[in-house]
């Protein structure tokens, strides 16, 4: 590029304090277009445009800007992983296993790897694989929330029912305020004909998520389990609001509540 444009002609003889000022001014001009003309990414601008593009849900641009970052520094684990992110949005399993994989030998925070990996493999429905990476992360992290709700999700899955409360009951104990270990042990009761339990589990549920309807019917059926017809009924009025249980809330009301 010429930056011939830029230069700048003092009249002669003339060295007002202006024009050095002047000077000065049109120098760092020239050394910054020079800079910039000659400006190569690093591997952190690659993460961040990789980053930016993933959130635009850009997975394949994500993927080719933090394969840049990673060629540049290879031993970054949350470049690794957050490809691994991208690979999994792409429904890439396999490759972003390979990525956890890899973000799991250099990580320090070792436990959400594990977390990572064994999300993906609950997604391929490989739950031994899933048990056995939530288990690690719970053994490196005895207070990880979301490992004892996955695997909790999971035995639930394969009707160890005994151990899945036990896994809900402690993200209870982490997490009060979060409402969806109360929704799955209180559905687990349910199937067992814990009726009073069930309700317990419900209405913390309800109390921690008042605008969710998904709780009503099971709690309107284990009410009249109990002789609890009105209170039943309340609810199966509500449950027809429900996605996923509006049609057993219409039979349940010709049934019960006529």
């Amino acid at each position: 590029m010429n930056y011939s444009i830029f230069t700048f002609v003092q009249p002669k003889n003339i060295q007002s304090h202006k024009a050095k000022n002047m000077n000065k001014s049109i120098t760092c001009l020239l050394f910054f277009l020079i800079n910039l003309g000659s400006y190569s990414q690093t591997a952190q601008d690659f993460f961040y445009s990789g980053s930016a593009k993933d959130c635009k849900k850009d997975y394949k641009g994500a993927i080719e800007d933090f394969d840049k970052a990673i060629a540049l520094e290879s031993n970054i684990d949350t470049y690794i992983f957050c490809r691994g992110m991208s690979k999994n949005a792409m429904g890439d399993y396999n490759g972003a296993i390979e990525d956890y994989t890899k973000a799991l030998e250099i990580s320090y925070n070792k436990s959400y790897m594990y977390f990572l990996r064994g999300s993906v493999k609950q997604t391929q429905k490989n739950y031994t694989g899933a048990v056995e990476d939530f288990t690690q992360a719970i053994d490196l992290d005895p207070s990880y929330y979301q490992a004892y709700m996955g695997r909790g999700i999971i035995k639930d899955l394969l009707k160890d029912y005994k151990n899945a409360l036990i896994d809900f009951d402690k993200a209870k104990e982490i997490y009060s305020y979060e409402e969806e270990p109360y929704y799955f042990s209180g559905n687990i009761k349910f199937k067992f004909k814990d009726y009073n339990g069930a309700i317990l589990d419900y209405d913390k549920y309800k109390e921690l998520k008042p605008s969710s309807y998904k709780i009503y019917y099971n709690r309107g059926i284990c009410k009249i389990a109990l002789n609890q017809k009105a209170e039943a009924c309340e609810d199966f009025f509500h449950a027809e609001y429900s996605d996923i249980d509006k049609d057993n809330a219409v039979e349940a009301i010709k049934k019960y509540c006529q």
